[in-house]
Parts: C-alpha cells; structure tokens; sequence
C-alpha cells in the first residue's frame, strides 16, 4: 500500500490531499454462487443508476415526477404513481 501526500493543497487544489495506492495482484478471492450473483446485480444496479442520472432532462424520469411544490405527506398516491411510472420507463 502506497500512500501520496498534497503538501501544499493552495497551490494544487486539483489534488487530493491524501492518495492510496493499493496492489491486489497477490489477492485470491473466494465467493460461494449467491454471493457472486448479489455482486453481479449490485454492479447492474449501479451501472443502471449511473446512466439515468445522465440522461438528458427531457428523457430522463423526471418528467414524471409531481410538482416540486407539491408535499409528499398528503400526495402519497401521486408520488406511488411517480416511482411506478418511472421504474417502468427505464426497465
């Protein structure tokens, strides 16, 4: 493991403070079929998660979401309409 300091963090703020460098190679890794399989979807999930975020605001599930005015206590059945309309759109 390798550690790197910014000692000087006003004259490079587009440098961390501390950087860890971390060599696996030596590393075995053993995991039973349902972990491997939880791992598996996680990183989907992620995967999944990163390229909504990205799209664009006119294809993105936000078109679907009540007014931003609108409280969610008292409006529960908007909002349950909001998440279900949404799931669908991006599956």
């Amino acid at each position: 493991m390798k550690m790197r300091t910014n000692l000087d963090p006003v004259k490079f703020p587009d440098m961390p403070r501390v950087t860890y460098s971390l060599d696996l190679s030596e590393l075995t890794l053993s995991l039973d079929e349902q972990i491997y399989k939880d791992a598996a979807h996680l990183v989907k999930f992620f995967a999944w998660h990163n390229n909504s975020a990205k799209k664009p605001p006119g294809q993105s599930y936000l078109k679907f979401r009540p007014a931003y005015n609108l409280p969610v206590r008292g409006n529960t059945k908007a909002f349950w309409q909001y998440a279900i309309k949404s799931t669908l759109y991006l599956l």
